[in-house]
């Protein structure tokens, strides 16, 4: 292997460990880092494995997402410490985000994802473990709504992260007792709303699922659209399923099927 080779696997190993210090420490799944590259997941493999060497320009994006110079990146030859680990977590998470970041002591918040950077130690006039319990049964219960309800829902950092903000901390343990009302209240009210937001979830899929039944057993029956729209119009005076009150759907559903025994 002549120079230029040996100088060559040796930038392809040390920008495969960059990437690999990028999905440990950042914020990053394979698929995100490919995106942000604009490359696909399967050349991203071939560089994380040293198969392959970037071109300039994704070794200056790599570069500019680990906050360092391109030639920090090419010319480093040793793994990525603990403490660049931390750098490049930071620095590559307020990429991923915008750099829209909150530094709040004890924590660092991108949005909905927490870097923790110090233990948390009691101090008194804290909520006590039960109080915390209970948070954490309500953070739970929200995140479970959440996913239910939400197109784009919040995880468990970004709830905390909501209800640290409203109460001015870093650490939901550093909620005052006298600020555990307002908090429990804070959380109890979000989960009213998404408790709000599933109502109509459910009631939207038990409209789905009679205007399915109608129409299959009017197929089943020999029944065109015209001639339901037809039955529709007479009974209800009203030309689409869609107008029907809760209660004249679930009418016209049990005529529909009624049909189907007395023939």
């Amino acid at each position: 292997m002549n120079a230029m080779s040996s100088s060559e696997e040796t930038l392809k190993r040390r920008v495969g460990r960059v990437i690999q210090g990028l999905l440990d420490s950042g914020p990053f799944t394979q698929r995100d880092l490919a995106t942000r590259l604009g490359i696909k997941q399967a050349t991203l493999w071939q560089y994380l494995n040293g198969e392959a060497l970037p071109g300039l320009e994704v070794l200056i994006k790599i570069a500019d997402l680990v906050g360092k110079s391109l030639d920090w990146l090419v010319r480093e030859e040793t793994p990525l410490s603990p403490k660049e680990k931390e750098q490049v977590h930071i620095q590559a998470t307020s990429v991923a985000f915008g750099n829209r970041s909150i530094a709040a002591g004890r924590d660092v918040y991108f949005n909905t994802k927490v870097h923790r950077t110090h233990k948390y130690e009691p101090k008194s006039g804290d909520i006590t473990p039960e109080q915390a319990s209970r948070f954490k049964n309500l953070v739970e219960g929200i995140v479970e709504l959440e996913k239910t309800t939400r197109p784009n829902p919040k995880g468990f950092a970004g709830v905390w992260n909501a209800l640290n903000r409203h109460c001015r901390v870093t650490y939901y343990r550093e909620i005052k007792q006298e600020q555990f009302a307002e908090a429990e209240l804070y959380l109890t009210r979000w989960t009213g709303r998404l408790k709000k937001g599933l109502k109509r979830v459910d009631k939207d899929r038990w409209r789905t699922e009679r205007y399915s039944g109608v129409f299959g057993k009017a197929g089943e029956l020999g029944l065109s659209k015209d001639q339901i729209d037809e039955l529709l119009w007479a009974r209800y005076n009203k030309g689409s399923l869609s107008d029907l009150t809760q209660r004249e759907l679930e009418g016209f559903y049990r005529y529909i099927f009624g049909l189907g025994r007395k023939r």
